[in-house]
């Protein structure tokens, strides 16, 4: 699905997309009692724990956290 991040790694800038196969992203339709709770929280989760990840990890990636 093309996304706001696909345009920013065209730019260079490192992204990433979480896609959560809603139909209607990004048009009218996108309203927010379409919004599932529960899918909302799993992706909350996977950012939190890659954030996690990348700073309790980051002196292996030859950076300073």
């Amino acid at each position: 699905m093309a996304s706001d991040n696909r345009r920013y790694a065209a730019g260079g800038v490192p992204a990433i997309g979480i896609g959560r196969g809603m139909p209607g992203y990004q048009t009218p339709a996108e309203t927010p009692d379409r919004v599932e709770a529960r899918t909302l929280l799993a992706a909350t989760r996977l950012v939190v724990a890659t954030v996690d990840h990348l700073i309790n990890n980051s002196a292996q990636l030859g950076e300073t956290p």
